[in-house]
Protein backbone atom coordinates (compact mmCIF):
# COMPACT_ATOMS: atom_id res chain seq x y z
CA UNK A 1 0.00 0.00 0.00
CA UNK A 2 2.35 2.80 -1.17
CA UNK A 3 4.18 2.88 2.15
CA UNK A 4 1.12 3.20 4.40
CA UNK A 5 1.38 1.45 7.78
CA UNK A 6 -1.65 -0.49 8.91
CA UNK A 7 -2.31 -1.57 12.52
CA UNK A 8 -3.13 -5.12 13.58
CA UNK A 9 -6.84 -4.22 13.59
CA UNK A 10 -6.58 -3.10 9.96
CA UNK A 11 -6.89 0.64 10.52
CA UNK A 12 -4.42 3.08 8.99
CA UNK A 13 -2.02 4.79 11.39
CA UNK A 14 -2.20 8.58 11.16
CA UNK A 15 -0.47 11.54 12.74
CA UNK A 16 -2.16 14.60 14.30
CA UNK A 17 -2.52 16.15 10.85
CA UNK A 18 -4.35 13.00 9.63
CA UNK A 19 -1.43 11.99 7.40
CA UNK A 20 -0.58 8.33 6.88
CA UNK A 21 2.97 7.03 7.33
CA UNK A 22 3.45 8.25 3.75
CA UNK A 23 3.09 12.03 4.41
CA UNK A 24 1.69 12.61 0.90
CA UNK A 25 -1.44 10.67 1.86
CA UNK A 26 -4.15 12.13 4.10
CA UNK A 27 -6.63 9.69 5.60
CA UNK A 28 -10.17 9.89 6.96
CA UNK A 29 -13.22 7.70 7.32
CA UNK A 30 -13.54 4.02 8.11
CA UNK A 31 -9.88 3.19 7.37
CA UNK A 32 -8.82 5.28 10.39
CA UNK A 33 -10.82 3.13 12.80
CA UNK A 34 -12.99 4.36 15.63
CA UNK A 35 -16.71 4.80 15.19
CA UNK A 36 -17.98 3.80 11.75
CA UNK A 37 -20.61 6.48 11.23
CA UNK A 38 -21.93 7.39 7.79
CA UNK A 39 -21.77 11.14 8.46
CA UNK A 40 -18.41 11.22 10.28
CA UNK A 41 -16.14 10.94 7.24
CA UNK A 42 -17.89 12.99 4.56
CA UNK A 43 -19.13 15.78 6.78
CA UNK A 44 -16.52 16.19 9.50
CA UNK A 45 -13.23 14.43 8.83
CA UNK A 46 -13.10 15.38 5.14
CA UNK A 47 -13.37 19.06 6.08
CA UNK A 48 -10.54 18.67 8.60
CA UNK A 49 -8.35 17.03 5.95
CA UNK A 50 -9.10 19.79 3.41
CA UNK A 51 -8.22 22.45 6.00
CA UNK A 52 -4.94 20.65 6.81
CA UNK A 53 -3.99 20.37 3.13
CA UNK A 54 -4.57 24.13 2.73
CA UNK A 55 -2.41 24.66 5.84
CA UNK A 56 -5.21 26.41 7.71
CA UNK A 57 -5.44 26.19 11.51
CA UNK A 58 -7.76 23.37 12.52
CA UNK A 59 -9.15 22.55 15.94
CA UNK A 60 -8.93 19.00 17.22
CA UNK A 61 -12.04 16.91 16.63
CA UNK A 62 -13.78 15.82 19.81
CA UNK A 63 -15.62 12.64 18.83
CA UNK A 64 -17.94 13.07 21.83
CA UNK A 65 -19.61 15.90 19.89
CA UNK A 66 -20.35 13.71 16.84
CA UNK A 67 -24.02 12.68 16.99
CA UNK A 68 -24.80 8.97 17.16
CA UNK A 69 -28.14 7.41 16.30
CA UNK A 70 -29.44 3.86 16.68
CA UNK A 71 -32.35 2.81 14.47
CA UNK A 72 -34.14 -0.13 16.10
CA UNK A 73 -37.93 -0.24 16.16
CA UNK A 74 -37.65 2.53 18.78
CA UNK A 75 -35.18 5.19 17.59
CA UNK A 76 -32.61 6.57 20.06
CA UNK A 77 -30.12 9.42 19.53
CA UNK A 78 -27.31 10.87 21.62
CA UNK A 79 -24.65 13.56 21.53
CA UNK A 80 -22.04 14.71 24.04
CA UNK A 81 -21.28 13.39 27.49
CA UNK A 82 -23.44 11.17 29.63
CA UNK A 83 -24.97 12.38 32.88
CA UNK A 84 -22.62 10.00 34.73
CA UNK A 85 -19.53 11.49 33.03
CA UNK A 86 -20.62 15.02 33.95
CA UNK A 87 -21.35 14.04 37.57
CA UNK A 88 -17.79 12.65 37.82
CA UNK A 89 -16.52 16.13 37.00
CA UNK A 90 -15.91 15.96 33.26
CA UNK A 91 -15.12 19.50 32.17
CA UNK A 92 -17.03 20.78 29.16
Amino acid sequence: MVGVEVSISGSTRIDQKRRASNPCIYVFGDVVGGSLLAHKAPLIESILVAERIMDRPVCRLDYKTVPTTIFPSLEVSSIGYTEEELRKGKKI
